[in-house]
């Protein structure tokens, strides 16, 4: 039902703006308070937590939010007629200094169901906010406020942090966001990524459901005997370590100043995400840059010419790609096989330039990585400006990359230091 729609999130460094297309006809909304109480499901099918106010364990996590998708799938969420103008600061670190801005969106008055989990009890409950503008409006009785977040992000679609002030020991666990009406699909159900229901089970469990979506793809691609470009006679999946591609959600969907600030923050939030959404999560991200979904992938036509998704089906077709750019992008298995042979082209580009030898140069994933997220000819005069040839290599070796790409290369310095995520799978 959703696969061909996008709306555009604010994800990674990047600073666009949300866009929201959507009208429907409503009049103003108030939040509300809907009285769906767990008895409405089957009895016994869901055991109520017992755990107080320690962290819950992964089943009971993972039994709640099979509850709460229940209780709001047929609850209405509504989008109204006229656009709201309203701003919210901007914190970016670009070329190791912080700039402060104002940032300036217009979008629809919204319904958002919100499913409230109480830690103590177990009890799950729906309610209706509003978001007028920058305002969140709660029902009576209740408290709820957006997160705003390192980077100054506080709205953000369905990805949206809340926090519950009153009643106390409540947690968001997932909301019904609306989206376009028109489109095949008018809303969408998440779970964004809750500080206090995280876990180290439930965080292990999105690290498993990243390795295993990369071993399926390189496992596809090994079957349908997908041969390397850049190193001919090989395998594509013999060339490169699976390491790589494991840590391109973290360098797509993770914020450079909140990474810095707190590692381990960020790390918990990508993981968390993956575990509470498995195939949903950042399938629907995208950004005005043109890249969308988890590894935020491009198709950028330019004068006639195709782009890179478009490319690589044409490159590789015993790989098999889905010709659809939107719904390949938004499939995790099959964006990541794409990933897989991107990587390719740009080590190819590589090898071209500088020799084999660069198969041997330690910071290899840095210059791959760099080349993923900005075009690998800049990689290629930044290695140039540096003096590196072959298998020789300088920390300092990215200063001519564009800055975004000098965070993304920060980032995965960060993911090799602390083993991530592979030290979540011992």
């Amino acid at each position: 039902m959703i696969k061909n729609l996008f709306i555009f999130l604010v994800v990674a460094i990047s600073v666009s703006v949300p866009f929201v297309m959507a009208k429907g006809p409503t009049a103003l909304f108030k939040a509300s308070i809907i009285r769906v109480q767990n008895a409405s499901l089957s009895q016994n099918i869901i055991p109520s937590i017992k755990s107080t106010e320690q962290n819950l364990n992964k089943e009971d996590i993972q039994q709640k939010l099979q509850e709460a998708h229940q209780l709001v799938k047929d609850i209405a969420v509504r989008i109204g007629d006229e656009e709201i103008a309203y701003s919210e600061k901007r914190v970016l670190s670009e070329g190791g200094k912080v700039s402060v801005s104002q940032q300036d969106f217009k979008d629809y008055e919204r319904e958002i169901a919100l499913v409230l989990l109480n830690k103590k009890t177990g009890k799950l409950e729906v309610v209706k906010i509003v978001k007028r503008g920058s305002q969140l409006i709660s029902p009576k009785g209740y408290k709820i406020e957006i997160v705003e977040r390192l980077n100054g992000i506080r709205w953000n679609h369905w990805a949206t942090q809340y926090k519950v002030i009153a009643p106390a020991d409540t947690v968001v666990l997932l909301n019904k966001y609306p989206l376009e009406k028109g489109s095949g699909a008018d809303y969408y159900i998440y779970s964004t990524y809750v500080d206090e229901v995280s876990n180290p089970e439930f965080i292990k469990e999105g690290a498993e459901y990243l390795h295993a979506i990369v071993e399926q793809a390189r496992g596809d691609l090994r079957v349908k005997g997908v041969m390397s470009k850049a190193v001919p006679g090989k395998l594509i999946v013999d060339v490169l370590p699976a390491d790589y591609y494991k840590h391109l959600p973290f360098l797509e969907q993770s914020d450079l100043l909140e990474a810095l600030a707190d590692p381990e923050w960020t790390t918990d939030r990508v993981l968390g995400m993956l575990g509470y959404n498995k195939e949903r999560a950042w399938s629907m991200a995208g950004n005005f840059a043109g890249a969308y979904g988890w590894v935020q992938f491009t198709d950028n036509w330019r004068k006639g010419k195709p782009g890179t998704y478009s490319t690589l089906v044409r490159m590789y077709p015993d790989a098999k790609l889905d010709i659809n750019f939107r719904t390949g992008a938004a499939d995790h298995v099959n964006s990541m096989k794409a990933a897989i042979l991107l990587y390719d082209t740009n080590l190819q580009y590589l090898i071209k330039h500088f020799g084999a030898d660069i198969l041997k140069n330690p910071l290899l994933e840095e210059y791959l990585a760099a080349a993923y997220n900005g075009p690998p000819t800049r990689v290629s005069q930044s290695l140039k400006a540096a003096g590196i040839t072959g298998a020789a290599s300088k920390s300092n070796w990215f200063e001519g990359l564009y800055a975004e790409t000098e965070g993304y290369i920060a980032k995965l310095r960060l993911l090799n230091e602390n083993q991530i995520p592979d030290k979540f799978l011992d």
